[in-house]
């Protein structure tokens, strides 16, 4: 292994523990914060496994930080910032161990230090990427006890750690674990070792599995078709490896060592079937299995183009390199330490309402106030409406839009403000609705630069995400009692 090999690591280290401290926290990360860390025992964070939110370990090693340095935004994410980092510099090595290929490692490495949802999963105060070093500490733990079998503490060290992070952890050691026996049947020691490892394994999941059952009923997705099955593994492709990368993993699952990583990339997909499917960053320590199919692939285009050798290499790190801004604004929330006094110096306090979730974060900074009127429940009066203008809340780009024939806007004022908030009166088919609209054209979530559609909350304050809206489907949740719901219109 070459020392520069780790340049990007030690580049992307860099940025993530500055962007530690530049963003407000997210709802997730203050959960574990208020509900875990700062629990009255530590028996807590053992005992709630209901809740996704809390991935044991790391909410153990969030709690011990905190009680170190206090409950800032650096010292929470501190444990999530080391395990990415350390993840970040093991896989080249990992690579390396397996292969003995210093291309593949060094540039596997490099896409993996310009992987999104790495990087944000290194500077976010969740389980994620303490769970994604602990499979890749695995792997490479595997690997290194095919030379000597003293790794195999390291192994089982390694998967009990990941399991500790979180139960699902158990989906990405088996194909590896089957891979790894598939040569090594007849070694006794092999399977002792793994035996330990599926006991202590088995004991865990046996002590949570009420909990996680209950859990997985409330929060996780089932699939219940092939249809199903496509649609959540073509959204999770996209959304961990990009538009562009799964043609080269397609590339390099056609080499012996790809069909391998094939393998180990499928069976967790598959295993939705069984246990429900999660939200993408569940599959987070996918990312560098992926990472490397793509560089087979890359490899594979390599020798196709004798005279052009570093020309499939470059093109690959071009494109990781342009995407990487926009795969890391995919992944970053609202930050409503930033937006939250742009919209109070818009607008008047009775006439905001954040959803729950949101409203959690933005008493943390700023105090019941904030969120006096906040109600328990999403607030639903929802019309949609066009010809409306401000800024994207992430882009900052200019929203322009028109208006229906029934809809006029008499009043707005948006210039500058960093979020596309709007303040105006609203007249509807000819009648006066509530007085104040607040209008806010985008979260970010829909990767174009405005909406297909528009959304509009009546005496209120509300983002793209709102769950319980789907206007992007037509469809609109029920309203409450004495709600009038004004037609939708696309933009």
């Amino acid at each position: 292994m070459k020392s520069w090999w780790f340049l990007p690591v030690v580049v992307a280290a860099l940025w993530c523990g500055a962007r530690v401290t530049q963003r407000g926290f997210e709802y997730d990360e203050l959960w574990t914060l208020e509900h875990y860390a700062r629990a009255e025992s530590v028996s807590v964070i053992f005992e709630d496994l209901t809740v996704p939110n809390n991935h044991p370990l790391h909410s153990l090693l969030v709690r011990w930080s905190v009680n170190l340095f206090g409950g800032s935004e650096w010292a929470t994410r501190l444990p999530a910032l080391l395990a990415g980092v350390l993840m970040l510099g093991l896989i080249p090595a990992v690579v390396w161990w397996w292969t003995a290929d210093g291309k593949l490692a060094w540039l596997t490495g490099l896409l993996s230090a310009l992987n999104p949802a790495l990087l944000h999963f290194a500077q976010t105060a969740r389980g994620y990427s303490l769970q994604a070093l602990a499979v890749v500490a695995f792997a490479g733990a595997v690997v290194l006890s095919r030379r000597d079998r003293r790794f195999l503490h390291g192994m089982v060290l390694a998967g009990v750690a990941g399991l500790l992070v979180m139960p699902t952890t158990i989906l990405f050691l088996i194909p590896i674990v089957l891979v790894d026996l598939t040569s090594r049947r007849r070694e006794p020691v092999v399977w002792s070792a793994y035996a330990v490892l599926g006991v202590l394994a088995g004991s865990w999941l046996w002590f949570g599995s009420t909990q996680w059952a209950q859990g997985r009923a409330q929060f996780g997705m089932p699939v219940a078709s092939l249809l199903d099955w496509l649609v959540f593994s073509g959204r999770t492709i996209r959304e961990l490896w990009g538009w562009w990368l799964p043609a080269l993993m397609a590339v390099g699952v056609v080499t012996k060592r790809g069909r391998v990583l094939g393998v180990i990339l499928l069976v967790p997909l598959l295993a939705t079937v069984v246990t429900y499917a999660g939200p993408t960053r569940a599959y987070l320590p996918l990312v560098p299995v992926g990472l490397l199919l793509a560089v087979l692939g890359v490899e594979r285009i390599r020798d196709w183009l004798p005279r052009w050798r570093q020309l499939p290499v470059g093109v690959a790190v071009g494109v990781a390199i342009v995407t990487l801004p926009a795969g890391l604004q995919s992944w970053t929330p609202t930050d409503w330490r930033a937006a939250v006094p742009a919209i109070r110096a818009l607008a008047t306090p009775g006439y905001i309402n954040f959803r729950p979730t949101d409203g959690f974060v933005v008493r943390h900074y700023f105090g019941d106030a904030a969120v006096g009127n906040m109600p328990r429940e999403p607030v639903i009066t929802v019309a949609t409406v066009v010809g409306l203008s401000g800024m994207d809340l992430r882009t900052h780009r200019s929203v322009e839009l028109e208006l229906p024939a029934d809809v006029s806007v008499k009043h707005q004022t948006a210039e500058g403000v960093p979020v596309a908030l709007i303040r105006a009166e609203l007249v509807a088919g000819g009648e006066p609705a509530d007085d104040r609209l607040m209008f806010l054209a985008s979260d970010g979530s829909v990767p174009r630069e405005v909406l297909d559609w528009g959304w509009v909350q009546l005496n209120g304050f509300f983002t793209g995400s709102t769950p319980v809206v789907l206007a992007r489907r037509g469809v609109i949740a029920k309203p409450a009692d004495g709600v009038r719901l004004y037609r939708q219109v696309p933009w």
